[in-house]
């Protein structure tokens, strides 16, 4: 091909290249034109007319074309901003960039972007408010001043470079603090974001609010309630405050000022239920269980809808000793809460302690009908089986309850009661052994192991345990008292009186313990110190032997006034007073008192008119005096009721001797 020749003719010709060139731009000229002349035909204003010069300019010139506005729907409706407005969100907003208004012809070469979100191609792209308000929370919680405060703008480009900005405005509410500290783990970041806040606006009581409840969620609670104080302060009528400060108040255990924020509340709020509710609890942790009663029936009288209320009134009457009280207000709580086991458990229980053992059967039941594996139902249900004498139900019940929960100490001590009462003394030494191996100073179980181990005579045993016990409480009386009678059984009398001397010594009030002493002192020879502790157990704890024995050893050694007194006791708890008024007319003999021992025979006879031996110390004792023929007649009637006593035979011959004698004399 002849290359030179053709591009000389291309060069010739006046529809070469360049004359293309030429032809195109004019062209687009006519094309332009003629958009305009439609244009025109619709164009509304002076400005409209402005925009369309700008257009032609542009498009002719080749020049970067200006940024007239941007249409933005937020939220449903349209915004159109131009140079120089702000574009606002919030945490709520949704917004989608629809349309950039420039000089550009068609739209060639236009693009958006949001600077400082890194985003692109965002015409036509829905965005949210939250993130933006999300990044700039996060970047002024940061109190290591790491993350930097993100600027965000609308940047309008012609291919790439800026023709048009608008700022964007992202407005954080104290509502978005609170999200913000919500979405947060409860640790110091949350507490300081919010204190951040606050010092941004100290006067800003919502993002107060929202630190105080994150101290609260935290569990500083003396934090929290000195925000809220803070809050009232500025603002004493802010009612929430004032409750969320009771509240940290009664969770400070603060329960004094609680009251008092309550009381308040009550004062300008008279209808608040819950303002009675919460009075009635602080009064409850005060003790003042009687304005708990009247607070919570207060309550109800507003908001008698409010069941937990009857729940609440019925602990406030069970512990003012309400019992009928409290078990209606359960039972009315059960009909809302048909299968709240707590409630059950505390109707049950007051039950069992009323000693209605029926109605407490009746409710521990249906509360393992629903929790089957509620060992401490089962327990209790075994007290109340106990207490109607089923004792076989009742071993039962805490068989189970042990089932559940092997290592509850009481049940063990519970089961072996039982079983000690159905005369299962082998079982219920090892349920007292089970209960000392969980606690091992368990002084009842202790006690009660010790005592069956005496009655089965197993005493170096319970000497072992009361030793054992000793250590851990060397002033218990009881084990002292049980240790001497143990070392008694066993022969050992020094160590069995040493024992008892110190269960007296430290405080044992049990008379049986100064019999036992006596006794000892009796086996070790020491009958004066035996005598002193019969009579110190006959001071309160009289029995037939042991005043007789007081009584034989002042005839002894001729106290015989000690031995009326005794026998004077004998009078008061025995109904054979027979031999006893004639013991009483023996001494008074010995006394010499002829009168009083005549006075007590015969009383003696009126109890036992069949003893010969009452007669004939009757008759001794007119003989005594000289009343001869009275003798007699005793004497006769000694001998008719035992013909074999001689000593009656041979004095009827000699009382009439002497009524001879006294007759010749006179």
């Amino acid at each position: 091909m002849d290359y030179y020749k053709a591009d000389r003719e291309k060069e010739a010709s006046p529809h070469g290249w360049k004359g293309k060139r030429l032809l195109a731009a004019g062209i687009a000229a006519g094309v332009l034109l003629l958009l305009v002349v439609i244009v025109l035909v619709f164009v509304r204003s002076v400005a409209d007319m402005a925009r369309i010069k700008n257009v032609l300019i542009t498009a002719i010139s080749n020049r970067s074309p200006s940024f007239q506005d941007i249409l933005i729907e937020k939220n449903g409706r349209d915004l159109r901003l131009k140079n120089g407005d702000e574009f606002e969100i919030t945490y709520r907003d949704e917004f989608v960039i629809k349309e950039v208004v420039t000089d550009s012809l068609f739209g060639r070469g236009i693009s958006t972007a949001i600077e400082g979100l890194g985003s692109q191609n965002t015409f036509r792209v829905l965005f949210k408010g939250v993130e933006f308000v999300d990044r700039t929370m996060a970047a002024e919680a940061d109190v290591t001043k790491k993350t930097p405060r993100p600027q965000y703008k609308i940047v309008v480009k012609y291919k790439d470079i800026s023709i048009g900005e608008i700022p964007i405005r992202v407005v954080i509410t104290p509502q978005d603090w609170l999200r913000y500290a919500k979405s947060k783990p409860a640790d110091k970041a949350q507490i300081d974001s919010l204190k951040r806040a606050i010092e941004m606006n100290k006067q800003d009581i919502a993002v107060r609010k929202m630190l105080a409840g994150a101290y609260a969620r935290q569990g500083m609670t003396d934090q929290a309630i000195s925000e809220y104080q803070k809050i009232l302060k500025q603002k004493p009528e802010d009612m929430q405050a004032r409750i969320d400060l009771g509240g940290q108040l009664m969770e400070g255990k603060r329960y004094g000022e609680a009251l008092a924020v309550y009381r308040a509340i009550i004062k300008d709020s008279p209808r608040d239920a819950s303002a009675y509710a919460n009075a009635g609890l602080a009064s409850g942790r005060l003790g003042k269980w009687n304005d708990a009663v009247e607070f919570y029936r207060e309550s109800l009288k507003i908001d008698p809808a409010n069941k937990i209320l009857h729940f609440r009134l019925a602990e406030a009457y069970e512990k003012t000793g309400k019992a009928a009280g409290a078990a209606e207000q359960y039972r009315i709580y059960l009909k809302d809460k048909p299968e709240d086991v707590n409630a059950m458990s505390a109707l049950a229980d007051i039950f069992l302690k009323a000693g209605n053992y029926d109605e407490a059967v009746k409710w521990y039941s249906e509360i393992v009908r629903i929790d089957p594996r509620n060992a401490t139902a089962y327990a209790n249900m075994g007290l109340a089986y106990g207490g109607k004498g089923r004792s076989r139900e009742e071993i039962d019940c805490y068989r189970k309850a042990m089932a559940l929960n092997s290592r509850d100490p009481m049940v063990h001590y519970n089961l072996a009661v039982a079983l000690e009462k159905a005369k299962k003394n082998s079982d219920a030494i090892s349920e007292y052994e089970k209960v000392l191996k969980l606690r091992p100073d368990d002084s009842d179980a202790q006690m009660k192991l010790a005592a069956i181990y005496l009655r089965e005579k197993r005493f170096k045993a319970a000497v072992q345990i009361y030793e054992k016990g000793l250590k851990k409480a060397p002033k218990e009386p009881a084990f002292h008292a049980n240790l001497g009678y143990a070392y008694g059984e066993l022969k050992q009398y020094k160590q069995s009186a040493a024992s008892y001397e110190k269960a007296i010594r430290h405080g044992s009030k049990d008379p049986q313990v100064h019999y036992n002493l006596g006794f000892t002192y009796e086996k070790l020879g020491n009958r004066r110190k035996a005598m002193e502790e019969y009579e110190k157990f006959s001071a309160s704890s009289p029995t037939m032997d042991v005043l007789t024995t007081l009584a034989d050893y002042y005839l002894k050694q001729k106290d015989y006034n000690s031995a009326i007194r005794s026998y004077e006791k004998m009078l008061k708890i025995t109904v054979k007073k027979g031999a006893v008024y004639s013991s009483l007319g023996y001494v008074y003999g010995l006394k010499g008192n002829i009168d009083k021992e005549i006075e007590n025979y015969k009383i003696a006879l009126k109890y036992d008119k069949e003893d010969d031996a009452i007669y004939y110390n009757l008759g001794e004792a007119y003989e005594k005096k000289g009343m001869y023929k009275e003798a007699l007649k005793e004497y006769t009637s000694a001998y008719e009721i035992n013909p074999d006593s001689g000593k009656a035979a041979r004095k009827i011959p000699q009382m009439k001797i002497k009524i001879l004698q006294k007759k010749y004399n006179e």
